[in-house]
């Protein structure tokens, strides 16, 4: 996409100037919350104590009565940053359920927004999920909130981890690369709401900052499908395959289009997610896409959700 100057009309063809729609978009993707805002919290010394006298037994191998003590004061108090800091461990360190955690750590932070050992904590849950864009921040701000010098160099140590893991020469820095996965949700959320020419613009920005992204041109192929235009999703599902010839949902997607005819659009369903990367390719990866695509009774439209891929499913 060529730069498009902002009184020019919206290149997703919806009439308005471009200022006034993807661009937009694009720039609430950019921007940074750099304030604090001021909060109270209602601390309570004597829950605070239970708290920690629980997460002790727990530390010492009596989980069944800690996870009770636990339980007991969350339901009592679940409002608390603490309880829900605890429930958050239950869930992550000993049930191993890091997707479960992850509403609790998020809540001990609204809570009490300099709760360092929750971000850290919630941090790890967001990496174990893939979810780099999320972990960054809460690593970011275990770091600049933790009062134990343990917690802060651990939490400089994942997001080194983190840099050597998506850094390209693309993109240097963590800041380039949550910007851009920022803009891939956005460009994904219009994707699901059926608004595919703004689809096409917010994936085709993602591509400007980093043409190497498989799964902007297997969603963008998506959104042309659906809208009739059969040779240029073929397009940008070769430029996807060109990419990576074993990215299992453009293989998929494109065996569908190619049976289509121009200029009739792809009838769209629900747009459901897959996370192929991390999902089917990562290191946890023991699944065959293909496989659960054929073993689906009802097959939802699929696209790559994560940097990572659409398929009527997208991805």
């Amino acid at each position: 996409m060529g730069h498009v100057k902002r009184n020019e009309p919206c290149p997703c063809g919806s009439g308005k100037k471009y200022k006034k729609c993807c661009l937009v978009q694009i720039q609430d993707a950019q921007e940074e919350n750099s304030g604090e805002s001021p909060f109270i919290t209602d601390l309570k010394p004597d829950v605070d104590e239970a708290v920690s006298t629980a997460l002790d037994h727990l530390a010492s191998g009596h989980r069944i009565q800690g996870e009770r003590e636990i339980r007991r004061i969350f339901d009592e108090h679940p409002d608390y940053h603490m309880t829900n800091f605890a429930m958050g461990i239950i869930f992550a360190h000993y049930e191993k359920k890091s997707v479960q955690a992850i509403p609790y750590f998020s809540k001990a932070v609204h809570l009490f927004p300099i709760f360092g050992s929750a971000y850290y904590n919630l941090g790890n849950c967001y990496l174990q999920t893939a979810d780099i864009e999320n972990a960054i921040p809460a690593f970011r701000s275990a770091k600049k909130y933790a009062e134990d010098d343990e917690v802060r160099f651990m939490a400089e140590e994942r997001l080194s981890f983190v840099k050597q893991l998506v850094r390209t020469p693309l993109l240097p820095t963590l800041d380039d690369y949550i910007y851009n996965a920022k803009l891939f949700s956005r460009a994904f959320e219009a994707l699901q709401a059926h608004q595919f020419e703004q689809s096409i613009v917010l994936f085709q920005s993602v591509l400007e900052k980093n043409p190497e992204n498989v799964q902007s041109y297997g969603n963008m192929a998506l959104a042309h499908a659906f809208l009739g235009r059969r040779a240029r999703a073929m397009e940008c599902f070769d430029q996807a395959l060109a990419l990576d010839p074993n990215y299992e949902p453009a293989l998929v997607n494109r065996s569908m289009v190619t049976h289509m005819e121009e200029g009739q659009p792809l009838e769209p369903a629900v747009i459901g997610k897959t996370r192929y990367y991390s999902d089917y390719r990562g290191k946890n990866g023991r699944r065959s896409y293909i496989q659960d695509i054929l073993a689906a009774v009802q097959k939802p439209i699929s696209a790559d959700r994560h940097d990572d891929g659409a398929n009527q499913r997208a991805g």
